[in-house]
Protein backbone atom coordinates (compact mmCIF):
# COMPACT_ATOMS: atom_id res chain seq x y z
CA UNK A 1 0.00 0.00 0.00
CA UNK A 2 2.93 2.36 0.72
CA UNK A 3 4.67 2.05 -2.67
CA UNK A 4 3.65 2.67 -6.31
CA UNK A 5 2.94 -0.32 -8.54
CA UNK A 6 6.16 0.32 -10.50
CA UNK A 7 8.33 0.04 -7.37
CA UNK A 8 10.45 -3.11 -6.99
CA UNK A 9 9.38 -3.56 -3.36
CA UNK A 10 5.73 -3.31 -4.42
CA UNK A 11 6.19 -6.19 -6.86
CA UNK A 12 8.09 -8.27 -4.28
CA UNK A 13 5.34 -7.76 -1.71
CA UNK A 14 2.65 -8.70 -4.21
CA UNK A 15 4.56 -11.87 -5.18
CA UNK A 16 4.97 -12.80 -1.51
CA UNK A 17 1.24 -12.36 -0.90
CA UNK A 18 0.60 -14.64 -3.86
CA UNK A 19 2.86 -17.31 -2.30
CA UNK A 20 1.05 -17.33 1.04
CA UNK A 21 -2.45 -17.11 -0.49
CA UNK A 22 -2.32 -19.78 -3.24
CA UNK A 23 -6.11 -19.97 -3.47
CA UNK A 24 -6.24 -16.45 -4.91
CA UNK A 25 -5.77 -16.13 -8.68
CA UNK A 26 -3.41 -13.50 -10.09
CA UNK A 27 -6.43 -11.53 -11.34
CA UNK A 28 -7.99 -11.53 -7.87
CA UNK A 29 -4.70 -10.44 -6.32
CA UNK A 30 -4.31 -7.58 -8.79
CA UNK A 31 -7.88 -6.52 -8.02
CA UNK A 32 -7.13 -6.45 -4.27
CA UNK A 33 -3.90 -4.47 -4.73
CA UNK A 34 -5.56 -1.93 -7.00
CA UNK A 35 -8.47 -1.50 -4.60
CA UNK A 36 -6.18 -1.01 -1.63
CA UNK A 37 -3.99 1.45 -3.59
CA UNK A 38 -6.91 3.81 -4.22
CA UNK A 39 -6.26 7.19 -2.55
CA UNK A 40 -8.24 7.86 0.61
CA UNK A 41 -10.61 10.83 0.80
CA UNK A 42 -8.01 12.66 2.93
CA UNK A 43 -5.29 12.04 0.33
CA UNK A 44 -7.58 13.28 -2.45
CA UNK A 45 -8.37 16.39 -0.38
CA UNK A 46 -4.68 17.15 0.30
CA UNK A 47 -3.80 16.68 -3.38
CA UNK A 48 -6.58 19.02 -4.48
CA UNK A 49 -5.53 21.69 -1.95
CA UNK A 50 -1.90 21.44 -3.11
CA UNK A 51 -3.08 21.86 -6.72
CA UNK A 52 -5.15 24.96 -5.99
CA UNK A 53 -2.49 27.58 -6.69
CA UNK A 54 -1.49 26.16 -10.09
CA UNK A 55 -4.71 24.57 -11.39
CA UNK A 56 -7.52 26.31 -9.55
CA UNK A 57 -10.40 25.00 -11.67
CA UNK A 58 -9.32 21.35 -11.48
CA UNK A 59 -8.71 21.70 -7.74
CA UNK A 60 -12.21 23.12 -7.15
CA UNK A 61 -13.70 20.39 -9.33
CA UNK A 62 -12.17 17.68 -7.10
CA UNK A 63 -13.12 19.44 -3.88
CA UNK A 64 -16.73 19.99 -4.96
CA UNK A 65 -16.97 16.32 -5.94
CA UNK A 66 -15.64 15.32 -2.49
CA UNK A 67 -18.19 17.31 -0.51
CA UNK A 68 -21.02 16.23 -2.80
CA UNK A 69 -20.25 12.49 -2.77
CA UNK A 70 -18.67 11.72 0.62
CA UNK A 71 -20.94 10.55 3.46
CA UNK A 72 -21.68 13.03 6.24
CA UNK A 73 -19.67 10.84 8.64
CA UNK A 74 -16.44 11.54 6.74
CA UNK A 75 -14.72 14.65 8.21
CA UNK A 76 -13.16 15.37 4.80
CA UNK A 77 -16.62 16.31 3.49
CA UNK A 78 -16.83 19.34 5.80
CA UNK A 79 -13.18 20.28 5.17
CA UNK A 80 -13.75 20.27 1.41
CA UNK A 81 -16.92 22.36 1.75
CA UNK A 82 -15.16 24.91 3.94
CA UNK A 83 -12.16 25.16 1.60
CA UNK A 84 -14.39 25.78 -1.41
CA UNK A 85 -16.42 28.41 0.47
CA UNK A 86 -13.22 30.14 1.60
CA UNK A 87 -11.66 29.97 -1.86
CA UNK A 88 -14.60 31.62 -3.63
CA UNK A 89 -15.00 35.09 -2.06
CA UNK A 90 -18.52 36.49 -2.10
CA UNK A 91 -17.47 39.22 -4.55
CA UNK A 92 -16.06 36.69 -7.05
CA UNK A 93 -18.64 33.88 -7.38
CA UNK A 94 -19.29 34.60 -11.06
CA UNK A 95 -15.60 34.39 -11.90
CA UNK A 96 -15.34 30.94 -10.27
CA UNK A 97 -18.59 29.85 -11.93
CA UNK A 98 -17.24 30.90 -15.35
CA UNK A 99 -14.08 28.87 -14.79
CA UNK A 100 -16.09 25.81 -13.85
CA UNK A 101 -18.46 26.31 -16.78
CA UNK A 102 -15.54 26.40 -19.22
CA UNK A 103 -14.18 23.22 -17.67
CA UNK A 104 -17.56 21.54 -18.17
CA UNK A 105 -17.73 22.78 -21.75
CA UNK A 106 -14.31 21.24 -22.44
CA UNK A 107 -15.49 17.87 -21.07
CA UNK A 108 -18.96 17.75 -22.65
CA UNK A 109 -17.87 15.50 -25.54
CA UNK A 110 -15.13 13.39 -23.93
CA UNK A 111 -16.76 12.91 -20.50
CA UNK A 112 -20.43 13.98 -20.54
CA UNK A 113 -21.15 12.61 -17.04
CA UNK A 114 -18.41 14.77 -15.50
CA UNK A 115 -19.60 17.76 -17.55
CA UNK A 116 -23.18 17.33 -16.31
CA UNK A 117 -22.01 17.35 -12.69
CA UNK A 118 -19.96 20.50 -13.30
CA UNK A 119 -22.94 22.28 -14.89
CA UNK A 120 -25.02 21.32 -11.83
CA UNK A 121 -22.31 22.79 -9.60
CA UNK A 122 -22.35 26.04 -11.62
CA UNK A 123 -26.12 26.26 -11.17
CA UNK A 124 -25.75 25.63 -7.42
CA UNK A 125 -23.30 28.50 -6.97
CA UNK A 126 -25.04 31.14 -9.13
CA UNK A 127 -28.33 33.01 -9.10
CA UNK A 128 -31.12 31.69 -11.37
CA UNK A 129 -31.27 35.06 -13.12
CA UNK A 130 -27.54 35.10 -13.99
CA UNK A 131 -26.11 34.38 -17.44
CA UNK A 132 -23.87 31.62 -16.05
CA UNK A 133 -26.82 29.82 -14.49
CA UNK A 134 -28.80 29.95 -17.74
CA UNK A 135 -25.85 28.73 -19.84
CA UNK A 136 -25.15 25.84 -17.46
CA UNK A 137 -28.84 24.94 -17.34
CA UNK A 138 -29.08 24.84 -21.15
CA UNK A 139 -25.92 22.76 -21.52
CA UNK A 140 -27.13 20.30 -18.89
CA UNK A 141 -30.51 19.97 -20.63
CA UNK A 142 -28.76 19.39 -23.95
CA UNK A 143 -26.53 16.62 -22.54
CA UNK A 144 -29.47 14.92 -20.83
CA UNK A 145 -31.50 15.08 -24.06
CA UNK A 146 -28.62 13.55 -26.05
CA UNK A 147 -28.25 10.80 -23.47
CA UNK A 148 -31.99 10.02 -23.64
CA UNK A 149 -31.96 9.82 -27.44
CA UNK A 150 -28.76 7.79 -27.64
CA UNK A 151 -29.53 4.12 -28.35
CA UNK A 152 -28.56 1.78 -25.55
CA UNK A 153 -25.59 -0.48 -26.25
CA UNK A 154 -25.41 -4.21 -25.62
CA UNK A 155 -22.54 -5.79 -23.64
CA UNK A 156 -19.40 -6.70 -25.66
CA UNK A 157 -19.09 -10.05 -27.44
CA UNK A 158 -16.12 -11.11 -25.28
CA UNK A 159 -16.91 -11.15 -21.54
CA UNK A 160 -14.80 -12.20 -18.57
CA UNK A 161 -15.74 -12.82 -14.95
CA UNK A 162 -13.80 -14.11 -11.93
CA UNK A 163 -14.73 -17.46 -10.46
CA UNK A 164 -17.20 -16.98 -7.60
CA UNK A 165 -18.10 -13.42 -8.60
CA UNK A 166 -21.20 -12.01 -10.29
CA UNK A 167 -21.71 -9.53 -13.10
CA UNK A 168 -24.84 -7.81 -14.43
CA UNK A 169 -25.35 -7.56 -18.21
CA UNK A 170 -27.94 -5.05 -19.44
CA UNK A 171 -29.32 -5.09 -22.99
CA UNK A 172 -30.93 -2.54 -25.29
CA UNK A 173 -34.08 -4.62 -25.83
CA UNK A 174 -36.06 -7.32 -23.93
CA UNK A 175 -34.65 -10.86 -23.81
CA UNK A 176 -36.90 -13.68 -25.04
CA UNK A 177 -34.69 -16.75 -24.63
CA UNK A 178 -31.28 -17.69 -23.23
CA UNK A 179 -29.05 -20.70 -23.96
CA UNK A 180 -25.82 -21.56 -22.14
CA UNK A 181 -23.14 -23.86 -23.55
CA UNK A 182 -21.56 -25.19 -20.34
CA UNK A 183 -23.43 -24.76 -17.02
CA UNK A 184 -20.44 -26.17 -15.13
CA UNK A 185 -18.48 -23.01 -16.05
CA UNK A 186 -21.12 -20.32 -15.70
CA UNK A 187 -24.43 -19.77 -13.91
CA UNK A 188 -27.01 -17.45 -15.52
CA UNK A 189 -30.31 -15.97 -14.36
CA UNK A 190 -32.54 -13.25 -15.79
CA UNK A 191 -33.25 -9.96 -14.01
CA UNK A 192 -36.37 -8.25 -15.31
CA UNK A 193 -36.79 -8.51 -19.06
CA UNK A 194 -33.60 -6.83 -20.28
CA UNK A 195 -30.79 -7.95 -17.94
CA UNK A 196 -28.82 -11.07 -16.99
CA UNK A 197 -26.82 -11.91 -13.90
CA UNK A 198 -23.87 -14.20 -14.63
CA UNK A 199 -21.70 -15.90 -12.00
CA UNK A 200 -18.41 -17.68 -12.57
CA UNK A 201 -18.59 -21.27 -11.36
CA UNK A 202 -15.31 -22.79 -12.54
CA UNK A 203 -12.42 -21.72 -14.75
CA UNK A 204 -13.06 -22.15 -18.43
CA UNK A 205 -14.82 -20.70 -21.48
CA UNK A 206 -18.41 -21.13 -22.61
CA UNK A 207 -20.88 -19.68 -25.09
CA UNK A 208 -23.92 -17.64 -24.07
CA UNK A 209 -26.71 -17.16 -26.64
CA UNK A 210 -29.60 -14.70 -26.38
CA UNK A 211 -32.66 -14.25 -28.58
CA UNK A 212 -34.06 -10.74 -28.34
CA UNK A 213 -37.59 -9.38 -28.82
CA UNK A 214 -36.33 -7.49 -31.89
CA UNK A 215 -35.52 -10.80 -33.61
CA UNK A 216 -31.77 -10.36 -33.15
CA UNK A 217 -29.55 -13.11 -31.76
CA UNK A 218 -26.59 -12.13 -29.58
CA UNK A 219 -23.63 -14.44 -28.98
CA UNK A 220 -21.17 -13.99 -26.12
CA UNK A 221 -17.98 -15.87 -25.39
CA UNK A 222 -17.63 -15.86 -21.62
CA UNK A 223 -14.33 -16.66 -19.91
CA UNK A 224 -14.25 -17.51 -16.20
CA UNK A 225 -10.83 -16.83 -14.67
Amino acid sequence: RMTPASDENHQKAKSRIAEITPRLSREQLDEIVLREAKPSSEEQYQSAVALFETERTKSLEVLIKLYRTLPDSDPVKQKAREFVAKSIPAKQPLSAARELYLRGYQLKDSDPEAAKQIFRDVMAMTSPDSEEYEKAKNRLAQLEHEEKDKPAANPPEQISVLRGTKRILKYASPIQRVALGDPSVLDVRTIGNDSLEIQGVSRGTTTLLLWMSTGDRITHTVTVK
